[in-house]
């Protein structure tokens, strides 16, 4: 038969008292709150210039892409927008550092499908020269 253990209150307190103090500690400091880097005023030519050096970029003619929104995790960024290609499909574009950090296909979490206010990508820019040597 089991019976409940019972400890004397004096060899309790020793135990308890620590352990109680030490959480109201961490309880009391605040969880700082990451600051999310600016907006890339710029993500749309961004995007059409990281989309341009793609092997397959003959499958981005007719693309659009939506408007950037703060992202939410477990996406890998800061921003993200959403591109629709013409054969209905999404991927997802993703800035943190005033850069695109990663792209990839459309997941759930994403919900490209629900994007609104798609604009058009436009014309890559030509890649840039080198300074002469």
């Amino acid at each position: 038969m089991n019976r409940p253990l019972k400890m004397p209150a004096k060899l309790l307190l020793p135990i308890a008292l620590p352990c109680a103090l030490a959480l109201a500690g961490c309880a009391s400091q605040p969880v700082p709150t990451p600051v999310p880097q600016p907006y890339p005023a710029n993500y749309r030519q961004m995007a059409a210039n990281s989309v341009a050096a793609l092997p397959n970029a003959v499958t981005w003619r007719g693309a659009v892409i939506s408007e950037l929104k703060p992202a939410i995790a477990p996406q890998p960024a800061d921003w993200f927008a959403c591109a629709r290609l013409s054969d209905g499909s999404y991927v997802a574009f993703f800035y943190g550092d005033n850069k695109i950090t990663d792209m990839r296909r459309s997941i759930g979490v994403d919900r490209c499908e629900t994007a609104q206010n798609f604009r058009p990508l436009p014309r890559p820019e030509p890649p840039k020269k080198p300074p002469p040597a």
